[in-house]
């Protein structure tokens, strides 16, 4: 089983980010108020392998420099963690093309 506050605490750590860096939890839709959403998510629990997703696709934490999203693949689930004023190159590159040669390729390619 995964906890919900758990996993979000150890994604933030991970991007060296606290819980005191949320700024908003909800959906494009709805505002939960933080303190309220984080009492909730330490009672929440769930398997995040594979079967039926369990969270709310919708959910979303945005905080100081970062928005998290949920991710889910065939029932598994996770948060997806997005910076959003990220350091970017400075430098301009040749770049002929958007598209992939062969599979799995990226703009650095």
């Amino acid at each position: 089983m995964t906890n919900l506050y758990d996993e979000t605490v150890t994604i933030l750590e991970s991007h060296d980010k606290t819980i005191a860096d949320i700024e908003y939890i909800g959906s494009s839709e709805t505002k939960i108020n933080t303190n309220k959403a984080l009492e909730l998510m330490k009672k929440t629990n769930y398997h995040s392998g594979y079967g039926g997703q369990e969270i709310a696709e919708n959910l979303m934490i945005k905080g100081n420099g970062f928005i998290m999203t949920r991710g889910e693949y065939d029932g598994s689930e996770w948060w997806d963690y997005m910076q959003t004023d990220p350091s970017l190159p400075q430098v301009e590159r040749d770049v002929k093309s958007f598209k992939a040669n062969i599979g799995w390729d990226s703009l650095g390619n």
